[in-house]
């Protein structure tokens, strides 16, 4: 063999050796970006449970949401209190839709939230607040929301202890 076939052979093994480390590069970014997504999924489901939680162990915060929503009328305090809520509500949503946009999350997590969202969009002071306070939020987040449809929220009848769609505006 001379020197030259074995310069050759030796580019080849190089090439080989390139091609191996590529192929292992691609394949490992690949599970980081799963892994990652995965993670930023888990974190969302929690700071939505934390907020929901927090919510839901105060009776005066759920009527207060409920009282938003359906459009009856609040003092300035508790008009500023919802205020407040829903800025925090929808800045998850956002913060959600970023995510989706800069790839970290996956497009059903994106397109389940905004299934979710449809539930407050149906409530008529939901409706009213999010047409002033729309213009807080990121102008591609609005655009990106504004096909959401309306949905019944799902409520508790007494009468036959069964979880039901009422339709129209929730009551307590």
């Amino acid at each position: 063999m001379n020197w030259d076939a074995l310069g050759a052979f030796a580019e080849l093994l190089g090439a080989l050796g390139v091609m191996g480390t590529l192929l292992y590069l691609a394949a490992e970014m690949r599970r980081n970006t799963t892994a990652t997504q995965q993670q930023n999924h888990h974190n969302l489901v929690n700071r939505r449970s934390g907020l929901f939680e927090s919510w839901s162990h105060d009776k005066e915060i759920t009527e207060l949401i409920v009282k938003g929503w359906t459009g009856e009328d609040l003092d300035p305090l508790d008009a500023m209190r919802f205020v407040w809520i829903m800025m925090n509500w929808m800045g998850h949503v956002q913060d959600i839709f970023t995510q989706f946009r800069a790839g970290t999350i996956e497009q059903e997590v994106w397109e389940a939230e905004k299934q979710a969202l449809g539930a407050t969009f149906g409530q008529p002071g939901f409706i009213s607040w999010w047409s002033e306070a729309s213009q807080y939020f990121m102008p591609e987040f609005v655009e990106a929301i504004s096909s959401v449809k309306p949905v019944d929220l799902v409520a508790f009848n007494r009468e036959s202890c069964k979880w039901e769609r009422p339709g129209g505006v929730y009551k307590l």
